[in-house]
């Protein structure tokens, strides 16, 4: 447990289908960790199970806060000769855990998903820091970063021009 949050895998093993009943003791915020969504507050949580599948959820005594990003209007592939970096931070909007993991993708000029820029950053008290490095060959136009918190599914979104 960190900070009240608690993650719960539920695996059903059967080949038939299943529902499962769990008592939380008291009001939590759940989450759906793999289909990232929200699934409201419950003392007690009915979720259906598919035969040999697994559930993950999260419990929060308050809501998850949601990333937030902020990232330059623009970069450039080329800085002094050499590749440029497209900087970024990462915080989140309110009190949280102690932690949260959050998941960084990025889409290039062309709307192409990049899985080799893909990050995973823990963000605590203060926003973090990290970069995108960038190719004299990467795509110029509108490139898309977003942040994902791992546990709740919400999303914060910057675009910057990469020229």
């Amino acid at each position: 447990m960190l900070d009240g949050v608690e993650l719960l895998c539920l695996l059903n093993a059967d080949e038939k289908s299943d529902v499962a009943a769990i008592d939380l003791g008291e009001r939590r915020h759940v989450y759906d960790v793999r289909a990232e969504a929200f699934l409201g507050e419950f003392e007690t949580l009915k979720v259906p199970l598919d035969p040999m599948g697994a559930r993950v959820f999260c419990f929060a005594p308050e809501p998850l806060p949601a990333p937030i990003l902020r990232a330059p209007g623009a970069a450039a592939r080329e800085v002094a000769g050499g590749a440029g970096t497209l900087e970024f931070t990462v915080g989140r909007a309110g009190p949280a855990p102690a932690r949260q993991l959050v998941r960084i993708t990025v889409a290039d000029g062309n709307g192409r998903n990049r899985e080799e820029l893909m990050q995973t950053v823990w963000v605590s008290g203060e926003p973090v820091g990290s970069f995108v490095p960038l190719a004299l060959n990467d795509p110029a136009g509108a490139w898309t970063i977003t942040a994902t918190d791992v546990m709740s599914g919400q999303r914060a979104v910057a675009k910057v021009v990469v020229r």
